[in-house]
Parts: structure tokens; sequence; C-alpha cells
């Protein structure tokens, strides 16, 4: 979805030494790591994705990629903020729907949904796709346990469970307006992108 953006810049008499911002007008993804891969979708499945900034945004757009669609299905999508767990918690926005019956970006827009600096929240999302692992693929961060992902010295791949490498997770949930609370999630590994554009 183009430059992540995430720069840290160095001034002159800042006392925090670095100071960190987003690019406005761009998608920034959720807190994952990894090289891009494509994944099935499963239809029915709240999905969400960790996401944070340490100064006040406003969201103007929320987003995922299609890389393979399917005809007549939806997406909607929304932000979670954490509960005292770190984990989505209390509904913040549901944002609306997108169609999935073809290929890119597939973007809610004309958001202005405003996010605190130094809170965690979470972008989710759910679609009415047919099945489980059906033909819908979405971009996706691959699995750290493959190794794509830097662990402490000494460790490899097969550790990275041990240092609770979780990047995202979801809950069985029937297509339809967001639910609030999220509920108890199921932790995974990799995930699929969501993106948030800023102003």
């Amino acid at each position: 979805m183009g430059d992540s953006g995430l720069q840290a810049v160095v001034e002159a008499g800042d006392k925090s030494f670095f100071r960190f911002r987003y690019k406005t007008n761009r998608f920034h993804p959720g807190l994952l790591s990894g090289p891009l891969v494509a994944i099935a979708l499963t239809g029915n499945r709240l999905y969400a994705v960790p996401w944070y900034s340490p100064i006040d945004v406003t969201v103007t757009d929320l987003a995922i990629e299609i890389d393979t669609p399917q005809g007549g299905k939806s997406a909607r999508l929304g932000i979670y903020i954490a509960g005292s767990d770190s984990l989505p918690g209390e509904l913040l926005l549901d944002a609306g729907t997108v169609t999935i019956d073809g290929n890119g970006v597939r973007a809610v827009t004309g958001l202005t949904q405003v996010l605190v600096g130094g809170t965690l929240y979470w972008l989710a999302f759910v679609s009415n796709a047919t099945g489980a692992g059906t033909g819908v693929f979405i971009e996706a961060m691959q699995n750290p346990g493959s190794g794509q992902v830097s662990l402490p010295l000494g460790y490899g791949a097969a550790d990275w469970k041990f240092f609770g490498i979780y990047q995202s997770v979801y809950r069985a949930f029937t297509y339809g307006a967001l639910p609030t609370p999220f509920s108890t999630p199921t932790l995974a590994v990799g995930g699929p992108v969501i993106a948030a554009k800023i102003s």
C-alpha cells in the first residue's frame, strides 16, 4: 500500500531525541512485520491488527487489499480501542463496507476519526466471503515463524512462539454490524494487512 511513511527525525534541541511522525495522505498498516504474501480469506471471521501512533492523528480512510476477488461479497471495517489486556476491547468506529468483488485496494473513505496519541488501537474487518479458506485472497504479512522476524541471538525461527510473537487476532463472527466489545479472540501469527490513511 505504498510508503509506510513512519519516520524518525532527529531535531536539534528535541529532548526526546527521536520524534516520530506519520506521513499524511498515505496508508499506514497495523503493527505487523514480514514480507507481503496473499492468504485465503475466511468468511464470517472478524480479524484485527494492532495500530499505534505516538501523536494524535485523524483517520480518513480504512482499507484492505484484495488479490483474488469474489463476486457479490463485501467486507466491513472498523476500529477498536485496546482493553486493559491490550487486546481489542470496545468498538470505537464501525466505518462501513467495501465490496471485495474486484482486485486492489478497497477503502472506506471520508472518515474523520481522531485517534489519541499513545493509545493502542486495533483495525478490524469481517467479510461475508463464502466458506473457510475461500477463493478471496487478501494481502497479508507472512508468518514470522518462517524466519522473517528478528529474534534474540542464539534463537531460531522455530523459537518464535517462545517470545509470544503474535501479530493479529480473530474470532468467529457472522458478517454484519461490528460487535462491541470485540469479545475473546484467538491470537495469530502474521495476519491480514488492514491500513489507515491519516490527515
